[in-house]
């Protein structure tokens, strides 16, 4: 069975990072460029309760149902920023500051729909507290992968490195979703007969110089003696020489 590895992984970041605002002093600007650059977006896979079945969970003591989600979390917003999300499945925008931290001071929403994947951008804007409101001081973008159906696959338990075999993926499945996964089941059952093949070749290796050695053991034996014997008269004869020498 599968290690569930519970994994935090940084957002790619383009756009603009510094505040170019004339209603800011030099002073400020670079005080909100050095906050700014502190923000970060991070996701999170999470398991939560999400109901309880008497039917699923009969017999069963204490059973519960939960669900696997992305929980994503915007950290180091200061008062002097809030943020616009936006994501190109749902297009729903919504705004978060400061005040939506939770009490660990870290703003966080949660992401159901694992089918797809989502490509979020968050905006962040100078909030009322600057000297220069409702300024676009940087943009952030962040992928949320989606469930990878083969994961669970058995092929996968002999390919856990292949890219087509990780819990989430970020690559979309086209319409015709039979003939994808028959085209990706493909790739698998070929990658899977290179590592045999691999293995195979190096079994086969060792078998052979083992076998090699058995089936001519006698003679590699005398070899080795007559090297022993070798290396010790000449190591004989030139000590001799070098006692003659010193002589």
């Amino acid at each position: 069975m599968k290690k569930i590895l519970n994994f935090i992984l940084l957002t790619i970041v383009f756009g603009v990072v510094n505040v170019h605002a004339s209603s800011c002093s030099y002073t400020e600007q670079a005080k909100l460029n050095e906050e700014v650059s502190k923000i970060k977006i991070v996701y999170d896979e999470k398991l939560i309760k999400v109901r309880e079945d008497e039917y699923d969970c009969q017999d069963v003591e204490g059973c519960i149902q939960v669900a696997t989600i992305l929980e994503t979390s915007i950290l180091n917003l200061s008062d002097n920023f809030y943020i616009e999300r936006y994501d190109d499945v749902d297009m729903v925008t919504k705004m978060y500051s400061s005040y939506d931290k939770n009490d660990e001071g870290v703003v966080t929403f949660q992401h159901y729909d694992l089918t797809r994947v989502y490509n979020y951008t968050f905006k962040v804007y100078t909030s009322d507290n600057t000297s220069c409101p409702g300024e676009v001081v940087r943009v952030i973008y962040l992928t949320l992968p989606r469930y990878n159906d083969l994961y669970d696959d058995n092929i996968c338990d002999q390919l856990p490195d292949h890219y087509l075999c990780q819990k989430y993926v970020t690559f979309e499945v086209e319409d015709d979703e039979d003939y994808d996964y028959e085209e990706y089941y493909s790739i698998l059952e070929k990658s899977l007969q290179e590592k045999e093949e691999k293995e195979n070749a190096k079994t086969n290796l060792f078998d052979n110089i083992f076998s090699f050695i058995d089936k001519n053991r006698v003679v590699i034996a005398i070899c080795l003696g007559v090297l022993a014997v070798g290396g010790t008269t000449a190591y004989i004869v030139i000590k001799i020489r070098r006692k003659r020498s010193v002589l």
